[in-house]
């Protein structure tokens, strides 16, 4: 997901962290983004490599 900077609001990062645990409850691996991040596209092509790793992927881990 690319997300803006109203994901940066302490009620959008309570919803996005419930969002974030039922995907991970479900197995679906999630990549956030901020929309001004640096180096957007190595981060892109190194998250199904930590995937497949079991890497935990969760905000600045890439």
């Amino acid at each position: 997901m690319v997300d803006g900077g109203y994901h940066d609001n302490p009620e959008q990062r309570e919803r996005d962290a419930l969002k974030d645990t039922i995907l991970e409850v479900c197995g679906i691996a999630l990549l956030r983004l901020k929309t001004i991040d640096s180096r957007i596209e190595a981060k892109m092509a190194a998250f199904p490599t930590a995937v497949m790793q079991g890497d935990s992927i969760g905000e600045g881990a890439l």
